[in-house]
C-alpha cells in the first residue's frame, strides 16, 4: 500500500481514494437506484437455470479398466475403447439429432407468464410431433387450447384429434399425450416449430462431455436448462443412445462372424456327409469289417497327419480370405474376416487393431470432419497397418505350405508302407481318414459358433452408468447475489467514470497536483471559493472567518517578517476572471487591519475592477498621472473607508493609456508611494494578451500569479517556466483561487479540496459566501517564504 511521506506530505492511497471519490457517493446512490431496478428486472425476466450432470465409466484397459474373466469369455468380440474418442462419440451430432426428434425439441411448448413465458414441458398436457421434421416449416407461436373431456385441441376455430396426423396451416402434425404432464398452468399454451438442425446445433453446443481427467475413464455429462426434467431426460436419452450404439455393433459383428461359421460349416458338413456314404458303401459292397492291427496303427498315424493337413488347409483358406479382403478393401469400414485356426496371433491383432482403428476413423469423420488432425492421423495409421497386415499374411502362408509339404512327403512314407496292406484295408483306411478329419473340423467349428451365438445373443454394453442424469436443486444461473453485485458495480464503475472524465479529461486545473507537478514557481496558498457580491473586499464577520486562508497567504510571502523588503507586490493572472482584484483586495485588508500602511493602485485601465468595487471610477486616478495631466501624486490617493488602506483608481479610460506606462511616470510613482507605505499592491492587467504586467513588474518585488481552480487552463500551467524565461515576472509565486468544494456533501461538514476531513460551520461560511464544506488541508497552506 502506499504509504505517507511525512516529510512532503504526500497523501496514503487512501487518503486519496476518499478524497477524490467519497464525496460523490451521492451519485454512488442515485446511480445505484437504477441499476439495482435493472438487476430486479432481470431477475424477473431471466428463467433461472438449472445444470445436470451424469458419470458413466468408459471401458479402456490402459486406464485400469477390463472385463472379469466370466464377462470376457461371453464377450469374445468386444473391441477395445479409447476415452477420448468416445468422448467424441457420445458427443455427436447423430445421437444429438436423435435426442431432438424423439423429444420433440423441435416443437417446444410454452405458458405465457407475468413476466416471461415459460417452458410447458410439464404443464401441456399434449405435444406435437411433425411427420417430416426434416422439411419442417418454422411458426414462432402458435396459440392452442386443449379440451380434457372431448381430447381435443383447438387452434383458432379448428379441432384437431390426438394420436392421428393432420393437416394444419403450419404442415402436417400430431397432437399426443404428453407422457411428462404434471398439471395445467394458467397462462395460455402455444408451441414453436423450430428447424431441427437449428435446435439441433443449440444442443450440441450446450452439451459439456469430457473425461474427468487424463488417467481417468469416468466421463461426465453437463448440460443447463431452464427445465430441469427436460436437461435429465436429454442427458439419460444421450447415455442411452451411445449404449444402445455399442450393443449394435457389438451384435452386427457376432453376426456377420456367425455367418462365417455358417457358411464353413455348411461346407464341411456336405463333405463329412460324402465321406461317411462312402465308408457305407465301402463296407457293404467290399465286405470289410476290421483291419488288422498293423492297419490301424497306420491308420491312425495317417489319420494325424490328415487332421493337421485339413488344419493347413483351413489356415490357408482363412489366410486367403484375409488376403482378399485386405487387397479388395477401399475407405468405406466393414467387418473384417474371422481369423480362427490361424495360428500366428499376431496376425490376429494385427487384424482386431485394423478393424478398430477403421471403426474409430469412421466415428471421428462423423464427427469432427476428414481435415481434422486426429482423423487425418487414424488414417495414415490405417495405410500403415495395411502392408504390414499382407505381409504378414504372405509370411504365414510361407509357413503353412512348407508344413504342408513336410506332412506330404510323411503321408507318402505311410503310403508306401500301406501298399504293403491288402488292397481292400488300404482303401478304406483312405476313407476313414478323410472321415476322421472332416468330423474333427466340424467339432472345432461347432465350438466357434456357439461361442459367437453367446457374444450376439449378449446385451451387455461396454459403459457402465455411475450416476444417472440429476439437475442441481438450486438454479446456478442467474445468481441473484452476483447480479445484484454487477448492479452495484455497474453503479461504482459509472461513478468513477463520471469523476474521471470530469477530473481527468478536463483540461482546467481541479488539483493542487496540476500545479506543483508543472511548474517549479512555489505555490502560496489556497484561497476557497468566495461569492463575491457588490463589494470585493469581506468585512466583519465575513472577514473574521476568510481571513485565516489570506493571513496563510501573507505568512507564506513573508509579508509579516521583520526586515520585510517585499513592499512592492503586483498580482495578476493569465486571463480576465480568475479573481486576481478579488486577491489583491482582500490582501491588502489583511494587512492594513495588521496595522501596515497600505496603498491599492488600480493598473488595470481596460476594466477597472478594482475601481468599480470601491466605487472610485472617474477622473483623477492613475490615467491622468500618466498622461501628464495631474503631477502631484497626492492628489491620486484616496481613501477606502479602512483603516490604514488607501487606494489609486484608475482614472478615466483612454485609448492607448497602457504605453503610457514606459514614460517613467509609473516607475516615480510606485517609488514615492514606497516610502510613504509599508505596502504598495498593484493590480495590472491579466498577461494575455496585454503585456503590462511584464512592464510593472519589473517595477515591483513580488509578483502574484492568481490561478483559477476550474477556470486556468492546464496547459497556461505547462507553459508558464517556459514563458516565464523570455519574459520574466519578478519574483514570481502563484495563488490557487476559487477552489470548490468536490462532489454531492452534507450540509454540515464534507469533503473540501486537499486530503483531509475537517468540519466546518454551518452558519460562519455561509454568512460570507464561502462555498459550504470547503476544507482544506493545512499543510497546503504552511509553505515556505518566498
Amino acid at each position: 500500500m502506499k504509504k505517507t511521506n511525512l516529510k512532503n506530505g504526500t497523501p496514503t492511497l487512501i487518503e486519496d481514494i476518499t478524497h477524490k471519490y467519497v464525496p460523490y457517493w451521492p451519485l454512488l446512490v442515485l446511480l445505484a437506484i437504477p441499476c439495482f431496478m435493472l438487476a430486479w428486472v432481470y431477475l424477473k425476466v431471466k428463467a433461472p437455470v438449472y445444470e445436470v450432470v451424469a458419470t458413466i465409466q468408459v471401458k479402456d484397459e490402459k486406464k485400469g479398466v477390463n472385463e472379469d474373466e466370466i464377462t470376457e469369455s461371453i464377450n469374445m468380440l468386444s473391441s477395445k475403447s479409447i476415452v477420448e474418442n468416445e468422448v467424441e462419440v457420445i458427443h455427436s451430432r447423430t445421437f444429438t439429432e436423435e435426442v431432438v426428434k424423439d423429444l420433440k425439441l423441435y416443437a417446444p411448448m410454452f405458458q405465457r407468464g407475468d413476466y416471461r413465458s415459460v417452458s410447458a414441458y410439464l404443464t401441456s398436457p399434449v405435444t406435437v410431433q411433425a411427420e417430416n421434421p426434416d422439411n419442417l416449416v418454422e411458426v414462432p407461436e402458435v396459440p392452442f387450447s386443449y379440451d380434457f373431456n372431448t381430447r381435443t385441441v383447438k387452434i383458432g376455430k379448428k379441432t384437431f384429434p390426438l394420436n392421428r396426423y393432420v393437416s394444419t396451416e403450419y404442415g402436417r402434425l400430431m397432437f399426443t399425450p404428453n407422457p411428462r404432464f404434471v398439471k395445467s398452468g394458467e397462462g395460455q399454451l402455444y408451441f414453436s416449430l423450430i428447424d431441427p438442425r437449428k435446435v439441433t446445433d443449440g444442443l450440441y453446443a450446450a452439451l459439456d462431455i469430457s473425461a474427468v481427467g487424463k488417467l481417468s475413464s469416468i466421463v461426465k455429462l453437463k448440460f443447463k436448462d431452464v427445465v430441469p426434467q427436460r436437461g435429465e431426460d436429454i442427458v439419460n436419452l444421450i447415455i442411452e443412445k451411445y449404449s444402445k450404439a455399442q450393443i449394435e455393433y457389438k451384435t452386427g459383428l457376432a453376426k456377420n462372424t456367425m455367418a462365417f461359421l455358417d457358411q464353413r460349416i455348411a461346407k464341411v458338413v456336405g463333405d463329412l456327409n460324402g465321406v461317411e456314404r462312402r465308408v457305407q458303401r465301402f463296407r457293404s459292397d467290399k465286405g470289410v469289417v476290421n483291419l488288422t492291427d498293423q492297419s490301424r496303427l497306420y491308420l491312425q498315424n495317417v489319420a494325424m497327419n490328415d487332421q493337421k493337413l485339413a488344419d493347413l488347409n483351413m489356415q490357408l483358406s482363412v489366410l486367403d480370405q484375409v488376403e482378399k479382403y485386405m487387397v479388395s478393401k477401399n475407405t468405406a469400414a466393414g467387418i473384417a474376416p474371422a481369423t480362427l485356426g490361424v495360428n500366428d496371433p499376431l496376425i490376429g491383432k494385427l487384424l482386431e487393431k485394423y478393424y478398430e482403428t477403421e471403426l474409430q476413423y469412421e466415428k471421428l469423420k462423423q464427427t469432427t470432419g476428414e481435415n481434422n488432425p486426429s482423423v487425418q492421423a487414424l488414417s495414415t495409421q490405417i495405410n500403415s497397418l495395411k502392408p504390414t497386415i499382407l505381409e504378414n499374411v504372405r509370411n504365414q502362408r510361407i509357413n503353412v505350405q512348407a508344413s504342408l509339404a513336410n506332412l506330404a512327403l510323411t503321408n507318402n512314407g505311410y503310403n508306401s508302407m500301406l501298399e504293403t496292406i491288402p488292397a481292400k484295408e488300404r482303401e478304406l483306411l483312405d476313407v476313414s481318414r478323410q472321415q476322421s478329419t472332416l468330423s474333427s473340423l466340424y467339432n472345432f467349428l461347432l465350438q466357434k459358433r456357439e461361442q459367437a451365438a453367446l457374444a450376439y445373443s449378449s446385451d451387455i454394453a461396454e459403459t457402465q452408468v455411475i450416476d444417472k442424469a440429476s439437475a442441481s436443486v438450486l438454479p446456478v444461473s442467474p445468481n441473484k447475489k452476483f447480479t445484484y453485485a454487477a448492479a452495484l458495480a455497474l453503479a461504482l464503475l459509472l461513478t468513477v467514470g463520471y469523476i474521471l472524465y470530469r477530473d481527468i479529461l478536463s483540461n482546467k486545473v481541479l488539483f493542487r497536483s496540476d500545479i506543483v507537478n508543472n511548474t517549479s514557481y512555489p505555490l502560496l496558498a489556497e484561497i476557497s471559493y468566495i461569492k463575491k457580491g457588490k463589494q470585493m473586499l469581506l468585512t466583519g464577520a465575513d472577514f473574521s472567518t476568510a481571513q485565516d486562508e489570506f493571513r496563510q497567504l501573507c505568512i507564506a510571502a513573508g509579508f509579516f517578517l521583520r526586515g520585510n523588503d517585499k513592499k512592492k507586490i503586483l498580482v495578476t493572472s493569465s486571463n480576465e476572471g480568475e479573481g486576481k482584484s478579488l486577491v489583491l483586495a482582500n490582501i491588502a485588508l489583511t494587512l492594513s487591519q495588521a496595522g501596515k500602511r497600505v496603498v491599492l493602485i488600480d493598473a488595470d485601465m481596460e476594466s477597472q475592477q478594482l475601481s468599480r468595487s470601491f466605487r472610485a471610477i472617474g477622473s483623477g486616478g492613475l490615467s491622468e498621472f500618466l498622461s501628464g495631466a495631474t503631477n502631484n501624486p497626492g492628489s491620486l490617493i484616496r481613501s477606502t473607508g479602512y483603516q490604514n488602506l488607501s487606494l489609486i483608481s484608475a482614472g478615466e479610460p483612454k485609448p492607448g493609456a497602457s504605453t503610457l506606462l514606459l514614460n517613467g511616470n509609473m516607475e516615480a510613482l510606485i517609488q514615492e508611494l514606497a516610502e510613504k507605505f509599508d505596502f504598495v499592491l498593484v493590480d495590472a492587467p491579466p498577461v494575455n494578451p496585454a503585456a503590462d504586467a511584464y512592464i510593472l513588474s519589473a517595477m515591483c518585488d513580488t509578483t502574484l500569479y492568481v490561478i483559477r481552480h476550474r477556470f486556468t487552463a492546464k496547459s497556461v500551467i505547462r507553459k508558464l517556466d517556459e514563458t516565464n524565461e523570455l519574459k520574466p515576472l519578478k519574483g514570481l509565486a502563484l495563488v490557487f483561487n476559487g477552489i470548490r468544494s468536490r462532489g454531492f456533501i452534507l450540509k454540515s461538514r464534507g469533503f473540501g479540496y486537499g486530503h483531509k476531513h475537517q468540519p466546518s460551520s454551518r452558519t460562519i461560511w455561509s454568512k460570507f459566501g464561502v462555498r459550504k464544506n470547503g476544507a482544506k488541508q493545512q499543510a497546503y497552506r504552511g509553505v515556505k517564504p518566498i
